[in-house]
């Protein structure tokens, strides 16, 4: 039979972690220039698996590099981690958030030091790192459900919950610390409860790293969906275009140049660009899975334009006539305003009543000779 001890562990997460790296890796090599943020989560486990062999080598190493630096490296790269989930996101950062992490990681450094040169206890340093990493969690889970746009969310929620587990296992970590004593002051001989809570960190730590190669994976699909017209342009019956982020056309289907044979000639000034800056400073802000759309006027046909993100430098667009639509509703608009122009200035009452109840829906002003 074999036992469960705390070495064991930290070397199974050592292997978990460089297994994710390679993953990982190969995930930034594949799409870092689709993305951006990919490389912070590549640098996130080389420092987890770094700092996790540090601890791994605890007693044969110096105790700054297998106490402090190795716990360092696991907080900081989980805090790099959220950085870079936050630019995969196409969010801005705050600069109260930055400055709050620097803030909790030299708090982090100095308690820990002091508890392994002033003061040797274990159970006030199991207290510190497990409460940084509580907070980079926390902040995980907060930008996963909370801080992303609502197309980023809808496929975010699996990292998400990968952050809120990791979260929850700490916070049972922490409750452990204080009803269940201690018996070693060497972490590598911790007792089976606490060496449980980090196998289940472990195995925590391995689902995160499979819903960040999967949340990648459904902004691929999601965006490869959008857009699958784009594998045959020349057969599509619709303009598309693709233009750079500084508006210079790449391409135009047959289809562009047989409705706009003026585009070539115009270029950017064609009123079929009309909403182009805009949607340019949109797709900046991080509006990369759904479209942008926009309507725009041209001669005397409304078009809509459907506009996508391809990749960081690169966009998209695909249009299609809703002229016929927009006359059918102005007809319409046309016709309401006629009717209540009718209802309103009619000189006999009229009152519209509700078929299944008999209320008084409506009535127009000549009613009032008769009450």
């Amino acid at each position: 039979m074999i036992t469960l001890d705390m070495k064991t562990v930290v070397f199974a997460n050592v292997v978990v972690c460089f297994v994710s790296l390679i993953v990982l890796l190969f995930l930034w090599y594949q799409n870092h220039k689709k993305y951006s943020g990919l490389a912070f989560w590549v640098l996130d486990w080389f420092l987890l698996t770094g700092g996790t062999l540090l601890i791994a080598l605890q007693g044969t190493i110096p105790s700054w590099a297998s106490m402090l630096l190795s716990n360092s490296m696991l907080i900081g790269g989980t805090f790099v981690l959220c950085f870079g989930l936050s630019r995969f996101a196409g969010k801005k950062h705050n600069p109260i958030i930055i400055s709050s992490v620097f803030v909790v990681l030299a708090i982090f450094i100095a308690v820990q030091s002091y508890f392994i040169y002033v003061h040797n206890d274990l159970i006030v340093r199991n207290y510190n790192v497990t409460i940084g990493l509580l907070l980079t969690f926390a902040l995980g889970t907060w930008l996963m459900f909370k801080g992303v746009n609502p197309e980023i969310r809808r496929i975010s929620k699996g990292t998400g919950i990968a952050f809120a587990i990791l979260a929850f296992i700490s916070l049972i970590r922490i409750m452990g610390f204080t009803l269940i004593p201690q018996t070693s002051n060497q972490f590598l001989q911790s007792g089976k409860f606490d060496t449980l809570l980090v196998a289940l960190l472990v195995g925590a730590t391995a689902f995160l790293a499979f819903n960040l190669v999967l949340m990648v994976n459904k902004r691929l699909y999601s965006e490869e969906k959008n857009v699958y017209l784009a594998s045959f342009p020349e057969l599509n019956t619709s303009p598309i275009l693709e233009l750079d982020m500084e508006g210079k056309i790449r391409y135009q289907n047959p289809s562009c140049n047989r409705i706009f044979p003026d585009l070539a000639t115009l270029g950017l000034k064609h009123p079929f660009f009309a909403s182009l800056t805009q949607v340019i400073q949109e797709l900046r802000d991080g509006n990369a899975v759904q479209p942008v759309i926009h309507n725009v006027a041209v001669a005397e046909a409304v078009y809509e334009q459907a506009y996508f993100a391809i990749g960081k430098n690169q966009i998209r667009i695909y249009t299609r006539d809703i002229t016929k639509g927009k006359k059918a509703e102005e007809k319409l608009a046309d016709s309401e305003i006629r009717y209540r122009r009718l209802f309103e200035t009619a000189q006999d009452a009229i009152l519209i009543l509700n078929g299944d109840n008999g209320q008084i829906i409506d009535a127009n002003p000549f009613i009032t000779v008769w009450l």
